[in-house]
């Protein structure tokens, strides 16, 4: 027979396989309710979740027919801008590349192995004038902007900010070079480090730079410059930040983390 629903006993003590699933300390043991002794409570372990960290890709084609076209429209704008192609940074005897020592500014993240292998790949490939595939498009204000010709995916690596290296305090004044990047920050301008792709450069220096004065600027960002220890020498990387559709200019803020030294307002 079965039994009354007011005298029905439900057994809600925890079963001990389950304790770390589930909180058992509002539960009292047998016996009196108030009585303060019972089962030690069992720590609870805390997890920690590691993030992944991102992983760059090779720049692919799907139609490798296409590369050949784009690599003449490069070489076309490079030829009207009066800019030698070079994919590395280039020193001189006014700033030769010992400069660039990361023990100046030790804070520069460092490039994670696998990630090191995927750019050193990379390098191989761009040295050649072989990047992703990306259109040097002439502009009527910009006069040239770097188009996708392709869909490109994010972390896709785009370039490494190459140019000639100069001391920053050779352009505490120059408000008319726009392509200028901070390469080293140190704490006198006579040790800190800019790149001058006016002269020497590659496909970094057509890339777009945002109004980061706006919101609405930075909602054009595509692409993320970062600078990287690679090998106790300071290096900056441009990647894809986003999946990046067909037709999309390539933006990115090169003023980001330099407190906005380079004006983009206009």
């Amino acid at each position: 027979e079965a039994e009354d629903e007011d005298t029905l006993v439900v057994d809600l003590r925890p079963i001990e396989d389950e304790t770390s699933l589930f909180r058992t300390d509002s539960i009292q043991p047998d016996g009196d309710a108030g009585d303060k002794k019972g089962p030690k409570k069992k720590k609870r372990t805390k997890m920690t979740v590691q993030k992944k960290k991102p992983k760059f890709r090779l720049p692919r084609y799907k139609n490798e027919s296409l590369r050949p076209v784009l690599m003449r429209k490069f070489a076309k704008a490079l030829l009207v801008k009066g800019i030698a192609f070079d994919d590395d940074l280039y020193y001189t005897s006014d700033c030769p590349c010992l400069m660039n020592n990361i023990e100046l500014e030790p804070s520069i993240q460092k490039m994670s192995p696998e990630n090191l292998q995927v750019f050193l790949r990379f390098k191989e490939m761009s040295r050649k004038g072989f990047y992703a595939p990306i259109s040097i498009e002439y502009h009527p204000t910009q006069e040239f902007v770097a188009v996708a010709a392709e869909d490109i995916p994010d972390l896709t690596l785009i370039s490494e900010y190459s140019g000639i290296v100069e001391p920053t305090r050779s352009h505490l004044f120059d408000t008319k070079n726009d392509s200028i990047m901070d390469l080293l920050r140190t704490t006198t301008s006579s040790s800190s480090l800019v790149i001058c792709p006016d002269r020497r450069g590659n496909l970094g220096r057509y890339l777009s730079g945002v109004n980061n004065s706006s919101k609405e600027g930075l909602r054009k960002l595509n692409v993320r410059s970062g600078r990287f220890n690679i090998n106790g020498q300071c290096r900056i990387v441009l990647y894809a930040n986003r999946n990046i559709k067909k037709g999309e200019i390539l933006y990115y803020d090169y003023n980001a983390g330099c407190f906005g030294e380079y004006p983009t307002q206009g």
